[in-house]
């Protein structure tokens, strides 16, 4: 019979895209969209100078969004623990149990403020309400979100002569989110 058992906690920074698409609104930068096509059909390479890589786009305006971030963001912790035993039945048979979990905290995502009253318009003019109409999204990112993970695992091995094994598992598991991935 051997049993063993651990924990450990780790941080989570955020990566670092999140934060550079903060700095790509106005007044600090803008998204440009060029589709260069080729000059000649029967040659289809595309051709556009290293001088002026952007001559010719437009600004991609699609709408106006607004991002930001929470002042009391957090970087995501992760606490992972578990407890496995196994019980050798015969030199080639193997029975393992094992519990799993984790629980992570501050998780981040971003969070659209922007959002219309969840009632639906009513009559005459069937208009949606936004809180802040002269924009798309108002997207602020934060890190409130927590994920829970437990998980039950069983495991049969039977092992032969010449490396021929047979093994069989079982994971029965429960895994809870408020923040979706993004």
């Amino acid at each position: 019979l051997s049993l063993r058992g651990g924990y450990g906690i780790f941080y989570a920074p955020e990566v670092i895209n999140s934060f550079r698409n903060l700095g790509f609104q106005n007044p600090f930068g803008a998204t440009y969209s060029l589709t260069v096509r080729p000059v000649n059909a029967n040659a289809p390479v595309p051709q556009f100078t290293v001088d002026d890589p952007i001559a010719g786009a437009s600004a991609l305006v699609t709408t106006n969004t607004v991002n930001g971030i929470d002042p009391h963001f957090k970087d995501g912790s992760v606490g992972v623990w578990n407890l496995t035993a196994q019980y050798l039945f015969s030199p080639s048979t193997m029975l393992e149990v094992a519990y799993r979990g984790s629980k992570s905290t501050h998780l981040s995502s971003f969070f659209n403020y922007n959002q219309t009253n969840p009632y639906p318009p009513q009559p005459p003019r069937f208009a949606l309400i936004y809180p802040w109409p002269q924009f798309g999204s108002v997207r602020i990112f934060k890190s409130i979100g927590d994920s829970l993970y437990n998980a039950l695992q069983a495991r049969v091995e039977q092992r032969y002569s010449k490396g021929f094994t047979i093994l069989g598992s079982y994971t029965w598991l429960k895994d809870l989110s408020d923040v979706a991935a993004t």
